[in-house]
Order: C-alpha cells, then structure tokens, then sequence
C-alpha cells in the first residue's frame, strides 16, 4: 500500500476520532480557550496516530469475523489448486504491482474502503459509550441522552455489514484476478 494511501485512511480515521475526543477532552476539562484555538492545527499528526490506534483495534475486533471470510476465501483458493497455507497477499500484491498496475490500484482502493469502515466501527463503538456518558454529567434531557445510543445501534451493525462487503470483495477481486492469470498461464 501507498504511504499517501495510509496517511490518508489514518487521517480519516482520526479525524472521525473526534466525534468522541472532544467530548472526552470536554468532560477532561482539557479544551483550550479560544485564544489557542489556532494550536489546533498542530494535533493534525496526532490524528494521524490515532487513526494508527483505532484502526490497531479494529483490526483486533473484528478478527475472529475476518477469519471466518478468510476462511471462505480459501475454500475458493482450494479451486484453484492452490493450498491456503502457502498464499501470501503480500506477493500477489508485488506481483500485481509488477505486471498489473491497475489491477493492484483496484485491490488497494477495496482494502481502503473496508479499513476505513472497519475502523468507523470502533470509533462509532467509543463516540456511542463517551457521548453517552458526556450527556449523563451534564444533566441533558433523556431523549438527548439516548440519541447517542440509538445512533450508534443504528449505524455500527450498518457498518458492519459494509464492512463484510467490502472485505469480500477485497478477497474476490483477488480471487478471480488469480483465476484469470491462470487461465492466461494455460
């Protein structure tokens, strides 16, 4: 993957982060006042490590679903004639890379989608139980206190779902760019 690729997803994925951190950072009593407002610009790296982080902790929550997709996969791969166990992502990429450049662009853009979407997820997960918690304390209305929960059972299986989707095409593009390379072979 492109070092702007990723730059770009953690970016997107911190900047999401702040739908939770500011309330956290308010219920922390850690907001500047308006005169160091122009500062703010400075913590732009600090989105970037932190759409490091949620996406970490994505990748670890969602593994055992992820596997169960991987595990598909391989069935497919089985297809083929090729034994799951000594199939490397990482070299079909170099080799798509090499010899199919758009190939290996397509295959990147589907691995962005299902990382940012996999990451919303936890931060829709933290921004659902901090917002929450937020309102609580400052004595808000019970509709606005539940507004958050609500959302967040709304969106997360949402994004679950794409995120399945996503991952699954990632998986058969993939798949199918294999079997027509060895159609090719033939």
């Amino acid at each position: 993957m492109q070092i702007h690729e990723l730059l770009i997803e953690y970016l997107i994925t911190g900047s999401v982060a702040l739908i939770w951190i500011i309330p956290l950072m308010s219920l922390l009593n850690l907001i500047p006042s308006k005169e160091y407002a122009p500062f703010f610009l400075l913590f732009t790296p600090g989105l970037y490590v932190v759409g490091m982080i949620i996406d970490f902790l994505s990748g670890r929550l969602l593994k055992r679903l992820r596997n169960r997709i991987g595990n598909e996969f391989n069935e497919k791969l089985k297809t083929l004639g090729k034994e799951p166990d000594s199939f490397s992502f990482y070299e079909q990429e170099v080799k798509f890379m090499m010899y199919y450049p758009e190939l290996s662009k397509s295959a990147r853009i589907q691995t962005s989608r299902h990382r940012i979407v996999r990451s919303t997820i936890v931060n829709l997960i933290f921004a659902m139980v901090i917002v929450t918690f937020y309102n609580i304390l400052n004595k808000s209305s019970i509709l606005i206190i539940v507004l958050p929960i609500v959302v967040g059972l709304l969106l997360i299986p949402l994004c679950i779902v794409a995120w399945k989707r996503y991952r699954r095409i990632s998986y058969y593009t993939v798949f199918y760019a294999l079997k027509i390379l060895e159609s090719r072979k033939e």
